[in-house]
């Protein structure tokens, strides 16, 4: 897209006095943390040494791993027969991670790792600085412990994990600087060197490098893996850096894979290094968005390499259902390639239908659409194998495409099913793909006609069964569920209008303004001015017009009605307003998962998910409530979280009363969540800048609203379409300036959003006067002109 020569600013040229100068480059040296990739990640301490395995899933997933499959629980470095101390320092970077070690006697060492992208395999440089003037010879001593195990099953589950698991073997390899792991019985191997010969390779349980007894010992006790102990010479001129690269190789293939892709890594390690980081930063260079807080601007920098880092490919996935973990039947069938953004790591990386209800929305603001396109028809790939054609979202598949939840027999989650119906229709609002939606499209209808008839037993017009809650003592009508089908029904019609299936579109408006109608006597309760969060049918033989009891346990998925702007203002001020109160959030604005007084049965609910904050700052920016301690308050609380565990990452759980992340790292939960920042990019996306295209219409709207301790917000280079759109609001004084250039030929809706009550002066398009009018909506009062985008547009509101 180009401008015309007398455009004198784009959109990002007038904001720029307004925005922290820092560049990327400063974000990236700054950030200690350390990255996770595609196939291959690695969870470790400082020191290299890895936590022992607990008693839970989480002791099992650190170490390296190359889903569907484990290799390693972890490695030991040594110099000269010293085992490298605690690093001095992190340095993370745009998909890699170093770490600094004390200089001893003249050498100073540092370890820079990677996982590339689609390859799995983990990659670490040793580097080795002589600030001697003489060369010297040194001895390099890798040790490493094997785990190899598949991510399923469990050892909670009823075909248990260690059971299942045999024996390592390991050999050393053809390569004469690797070892070759193996697990006896499955196609399932890991590798480990470097391309120099070693000079001796020995192996046995006794390697475990720097680890204690107490660790040998949990890790005994929970798995079954070996050792294996390679020795370098590297000669290291004087006043000279070196790197020398070793890799960590896996495959559930067979060991020839596994031995290619080791051998591929090493030969190509400073390539794909550099490959790594150019695409990383090459994120940047799309999709950005300026905000006049340096805090909330590294947010946005680091949520798109957090997504980036979540994503994963798994081949010859076999699909079965395990029923929770109750049984393990044959695979229903085997699938090349599924390929989505996992929820988080080290537990959660699997992908999940609840990230079609949040993750789609910063997929969408960071241009990062193919993602979208296969998380979601992986989702439905999956379903439709496990349950049929009903519609209904599964909830979890682990990368080696077991289903542990989520088929028709299960109680809950249903909330995914709505959810997914929406975030195929803000694809389609966004990209205009009418291939995609119409693939789509059946799968959609089914799910919400199955949530709406099947899930509905009492015919009141609230589907039964758990939404994303799953608190003791909840109704089996949730709130989260009823908002979230109210929204889906809205997205069926819409899409439904768009494919001419008008009876579809009519009954999903029809059902959906039937349950915006009675929402609020059904829901809301004038003590505490808040929405139930479950209803209880008062008969065990519910009727449609029978009585429900209203629940109120305080649980965070009260926000949800804002979250969807079902709730009318009225109610949605007075709730909102009891949710920033200090029962629901701590002293940062992070929302709790149970407000005070709501325990049911004290497990830590006083917890502040990120996910949480995160719809409460979209929910307050709903309905126009942008001061400090509303939404910037909300979204300040989850940017607070880049440098608090694992720094760079935005975590599962920020700080709370009864959440401690630096506890013991078996009770800790996740420190990469893909959901935690939706809140912030989402909100200044929808909100702030006011952005909400309608591609298969060329049709855009961009009415931003300014909070009112800042001058202004911007975005560059945002995808709508087949095309790009940049956006800047700008205030000075009693002047507001919206500034759009978009693709020729689109309908635009250019507009600034104003507090009740402003007296307007004058409004003008590109310097002319121009007829308006002011629309009043939950946000204020939108001053609007209708034109086009034939060239670059500047609505000006000046008030008296």
């Amino acid at each position: 897209m180009t401008h015309s020569a007398e455009t004198p600013q784009s959109p990002i040229d007038r904001l720029t006095s307004l925005v922290p100068t820092r560049s990327a480059t400063d974000r990236l040296t700054e950030r200690r943390y350390v990255v996770a990739g595609t196939r291959a990640y690695c969870l470790g301490t400082t020191d290299g040494r890895f936590p022992p395995m607990g008693q839970h899933i989480r002791g099992l997933m650190g170490g390296i791993w190359a889903p569907p499959i484990k290799l390693f629980n972890g490695y030991w470095l040594a110099l000269d027969g010293v085992w490298l101390p605690a690093a001095t320092q992190f340095t993370s970077g745009a998909g890699y991670v170093q770490m600094d070690f004390p200089e001893a006697d003249g050498v100073a060492v540092s370890r820079l790792e990677f996982a590339p992208d689609e390859l799995p395999v983990h990659l670490v440089g040793v580097r080795l600085h002589n600030h001697r003037a003489t060369g010297r010879l040194l001895h390099l001593t890798l040790e490493v412990q094997s785990e190899i195990r598949g991510a399923y099953p469990w050892d909670a589950s009823q075909k248990k994990g260690k059971a299942s698991n045999k024996k390592d073997h390991v050999v050393a390899g053809e390569h004469p600087g690797s070892l070759i792991f193996h697990e006896p019985g499955k196609p399932w191997y890991a590798v480990a060197g470097a391309a120099a010969e070693a000079l001796s390779r020995t192996t046995g349980d006794v390697y475990w490098g720097a680890a204690t007894e107490a660790e040998k010992s949990e890790y005994r006790t929970k798995g079954k893996g070996t050792g294996g102990q390679l020795q370098w010479a590297l000669t290291l001129p004087g006043n000279t850096e070196v790197t020398f690269w070793l890799a960590f190789a896996g495959s559930s293939q067979g060991q020839a894979e596994a031995e290619q892709v080791f051998r591929y890594a090493l030969t190509h390690a400073e390539q794909l290094f550099h490959a790594k980081v150019h695409e990383r930063l090459g994120l940047l260079g799309a999709n950005q968005l300026l905000v006049p807080d340096e805090t909330l601007m590294e947010a946005l920098t680091w949520a798109k390499w957090n997504i980036a880092d979540l994503r994963r490919t798994v081949t010859q996935a076999q699909i079965r259902d395990v029923k929770a973990g109750t049984v393990f039947p044959d695979p229903l069938a085997t699938l090349p390639q599924l390929s989505g953004v996992v929820d988080g790591y080290p537990d959660y990386a699997n992908f999940y239908g609840t990230g079609s209800g949040y993750i789609t929305y910063p997929l969408v603001a960071m241009g990062m659409w193919e993602e979208i396109y296969q998380h979601l028809r992986a989702l439905r790939k999956v379903s439709e194998l496990i349950n049929g054609t009903s519609g209904k979202v599964v909830h979890e598949i682990v990368p080696d495409g077991t289903v542990y939840f989520g088929d028709r027999g299960a109680p809950g989650d249903i909330n995914e099913i709505a959810e997914f119906a929406v975030a195929v229709d803000l694809v389609w609002r966004w990209s205009g793909d009418a291939t995609f939606r119409d693939e789509m499209y059946h799968f959609v209808l089914a799910g919400m006609r199955y949530l709406t008839t099947d899930l509905d037993t009492d015919h009141d017009g609230w589907p039964e069964g758990n939404g994303i809650a799953e608190r003791p003592g909840i109704g089996p009508e949730a709130v989260d569920v009823a908002a979230a089908t109210w929204q889906g029904l809205r997205a069926l019609a819409h899409l439904a209008t768009s494919k001419g299936d008008h009876s579809t579109a009519q009954w999903a408006s029809e059902r959906a303004a039937k349950m915006e109608e009675t929402f609020d006597a059904a829901w809301w309760m004038d003590e505490p001015s808040l929405y139930a969060d479950s209803l209880t049918h008062t008969s065990a033989q519910p009727t449609p017009n029978q009585p429900h009891q209203q629940n109120q346990q305080k649980i965070w998925t009260n926000i949800i009605p804002m979250k969807v702007e079902l709730a009318p203002p009225m109610r949605a001020h007075a709730a909102l307003d009891q949710l920033e109160s200090a029962t629901f959030t701590d002293a940062t604005g992070g929302l709790y998962l149970v407000g005070k007084g709501g325990e049911q049965d004290g497990r830590g609910v006083q917890r502040c998910w990120t996910v949480g904050t995160s719809t409460l700052a979209l929910a307050e920016a709903n309905y126009g409530r942008l001061a400090d301690h509303q939404a910037l308050r909300a979204m300040a609380a989850v940017a607070a979280c880049i440098d608090v565990e694992m720094p760079g990452a935005f975590p599962e759980i920020a700080p709370s009363p009864d959440y401690d992340p630096f506890m013991d790292v078996h009770d800790r939960f996740m420190v990469q969540q893909a959901w935690a920042t939706y809140g912030i990019s989402w909100t200044v996306i929808h909100n702030l800048l006011g952005i909400r295209p309608d591609a298969p219409e060329a049709a855009l709207f961009v009415v931003p609203q300014i909070p009112p301790s800042w001058p202004g917000v911007a975005a560059n280079k945002i995808r709508v379409g087949s095309g790009w759109v940049s956006v800047s609001a700008t205030r000075e004084g009693q002047r507001y300036r919206t500034s759009v250039a978009a693709p020729p030929g689109w309908q635009l809706t250019i507009g600034h959003t104003l507090l009740a009550g402003s007296d307007i002066a004058t409004v003008t398009l590109d310097d002319a006067a121009v007829e308006y009018e002011v629309i009043e909506t939950p946000r204020g009062h939108e001053v609007r002109v209708t034109t086009d985008t034939a060239t670059f547009r500047t609505l000006t509101v000046t008030l008296k």
